[in-house]
């Protein structure tokens, strides 16, 4: 009875942070408003994997709406991967054929010395 308490606070706990986690990487990858951005694309690569957790925690719990979708949460970190994968690759990709960095130059995330 009481382990089942702990984990239940616990789950609700979990679910509380990666939901502000959600919001601050929502805040931050709308804030960027450029696709090309690393900041946008690792914002967007980290939403993706946070959903994957809310899912699995839900399923965990057994607060599964639709039956038969128990590896859902998995499948989404699997895309969370192959996005990440495709980001990195793409940004590499680009820099050879461009003859550039693969990393965005910093004076771009700042104006008159403060933080965009």
């Amino acid at each position: 009875m009481g382990e089942d308490l702990i984990s239940g606070i616990m789950s609700i706990v979990l679910l509380i942070l990666l939901s502000g986690a959600l919001v601050i990487f929502g805040w931050l990858a709308a804030k960027s408003r450029n696709i090309k951005k690393f900041q946008f694309q690792i914002s967007v690569f980290l939403i993706i994997w946070i959903v994957g957790e809310i899912v699995d925690v839900f399923l965990n719990r057994g607060l599964s709406i639709i039956s038969g979708i128990e590896d859902i949460g998995m499948q989404i970190h699997v895309g969370a991967m192959v996005f990440f994968c495709a980001m990195i690759w793409l940004r590499y990709y680009y820099s050879r054929t461009r003859r550039t960095r693969i990393v965005d130059d910093p004076a771009d995330y700042y104006d008159d010395n403060n933080l965009q």
